[in-house]
């Protein structure tokens, strides 16, 4: 399979949820994603998504799809964490991700 995946202990939702995504547009979405760091600087996963609904309107995608994408880049070690923090509304501590 060469697409997203559930482990097999996960919720029926997440198995239907990782069929539905549309593998042909996965590169597309990385390569967004890596312009936007380009272009706005290091950001938390909660700016990404916001940048990304302001910019990105033909191409949606839901908050942890999102997160899957940064982390598959930061995987592949296009982006990276920055070492810097910031809190987030609900005062928690957010990683500040940025392009290598």
């Amino acid at each position: 399979m060469n697409g997203p995946i559930a482990r097999l202990t996960d919720p029926e939702t997440s198995h239907a949820a990782a069929a539905s995504v549309n593998i042909a547009t996965l590169p597309h979405v990385k390569q967004a994603i890596l312009t936007l760091y380009a272009v706005c600087g290091p950001m938390t996963d909660d700016e990404l998504r916001e940048v990304w609904d302001q910019r990105m309107l033909s191409t949606p995608i839901s908050p942890s799809g999102l997160r899957t994408r940064r982390r598959e880049l930061a995987d592949a070690g296009v982006v990276r964490d920055s070492g810097q923090r910031r809190t987030l509304p609900t005062g928690r501590s957010a990683i500040v991700w940025e392009a290598v």
